[in-house]
């Protein structure tokens, strides 16, 4: 299997191996219908459709679920920005997933309201920022992020902001509305990628 952001070359080198099903990498204007068409498409072609069927039906319960328990937490339509970052030559970047992204599309079936405003990419929905981007979040935000503990330059939210003026006197920082989510979800998987995110999610804003 290929998605299709892989160069010509590249899927070419492939198809000269064994047989390549090229699928739709991602689609900013309907990330779930898109993660749901590649799965089909799958599906399909291993002649696993139920098992898509029963993926499908397992991720409409976990939202269900997750809109439930943050709803009952008082959180339904709480301005929430996700966001991972990184530290390169001593400077930060921050890369909002907007409304456009596959989690900005689940953060949203599960009643949680996008902060970021800015346009993402039109493929994965994805921005960039700085630390004085994340000014223009609401103060009542719930700022969630990923990074990895073998890298500290992709943690700067507890690394090279630490002591950061603008970083600490964000009203979201100061009220401890920051939150770590587990190492190892993948951002840009499918539908138990997504049901591990809701999880992650629903047990990080709500404990």
């Amino acid at each position: 299997m290929a998605t299709d952001d892989l160069p010509p070359a590249a899927v070419k080198q492939l198809r000269e191996v064994a047989p390549v099903l090229e699928v739709k990498a991602a689609d900013a204007s309907d990330q779930i219908g898109q993660m749901f068409a590649n799965l089909d498409l799958i599906a399909e072609a291993t002649g696993t459709t139920d098992r898509a069927e029963k993926a499908r039906e397992d991720f409409d319960a976990k939202v269900a679920e997750g809109r439930k328990a943050l709803a009952g937490a008082g959180l339904d339509g709480a301005p929430y920005a996700f966001a991972d970052g990184y530290v390169t030559s001593g400077q930060v970047s921050v890369r909002p997933y907007t409304s456009g992204s596959l989690i900005g599309a689940v953060n949203e079936e599960i009643g949680l309201k996008n902060a970021w405003k800015t346009e993402g990419d039109p493929g994965y929905g994805l921005a960039s920022t700085d630390v004085e981007g994340l000014t223009a979040l609401p103060d009542d935000t719930r700022f969630a992020y990923i990074g990895s503990d073998g890298d500290k330059n992709s943690t700067p939210f507890t690394g090279a902001l630490a002591e950061n003026f603008v970083w600490r006197n964000l009203p979201f920082v100061k009220a401890g509305h920051v939150h770590r989510l587990p190492d190892g979800i993948w951002m840009f998987g499918g539908p138990a990628s997504m049901e591990a995110y809701i999880d992650a999610v629903v047990d990080s804003l709500t404990k």
